[in-house]
């Protein structure tokens, strides 16, 4: 990494490293005017189906590498949470998990 002022240059490459290169997780960032953007992360679930959250900064520099480990870190927490499910019609119990396609779009 190189530096610019005070902090360190890092790539999308690099914040997935520092997030342990997680299988599922992705890193782009979105153009919608030359000299603008934002970035978002992206969670495959399987393929065709996958769920992001934006981060809403210009640059990737405009974020510390630790803020970006924070931000997928909970990303990939809320996207791997799991939740008991009592069935209304059985009372049944069961586990769901948030990134799980159920067939429904």
């Amino acid at each position: 990494m190189n530096t610019v002022g005070n902090r360190k240059r890092f790539t999308i490459k690099s914040v997935l490293k520092a997030l342990g290169n997680h299988p599922k997780l992705g890193l782009e960032r979105i153009n919608y005017k030359s000299d603008l953007g934002y970035y978002i992360f992206i969670y495959n679930i399987e393929e065709g189906y996958s769920e992001t959250t934006s981060i809403y900064v210009n640059r990737l520099s405009h974020l510390s590498i630790e803020d970006w480990v924070k931000h997928g870190k909970k990303f990939i927490n809320a996207m791997e949470e799991t939740k008991e499910v009592v069935s209304i019609e059985t009372g049944e119990k069961f586990t769901v998990r948030r990134a799980t396609h159920n067939g429904s779009s």
